[in-house]
């Protein structure tokens, strides 16, 4: 029942948006990297 609960728990919107959200922010700070780096 747990392993289950879990499921749908990871499957919702909230699991989506943080992941999403995750993925914008880490492509963020590697843009922002290369921007510093070939800045300075």
């Amino acid at each position: 029942m747990h392993e289950h609960d879990g499921d749908i728990e990871s499957s919702g919107p909230c699991a989506s948006v943080c992941s999403y959200s995750y993925r914008v922010g880490a492509l963020a700070l590697s843009l922002a990297n290369r921007l510093v780096a070939s800045v300075f």
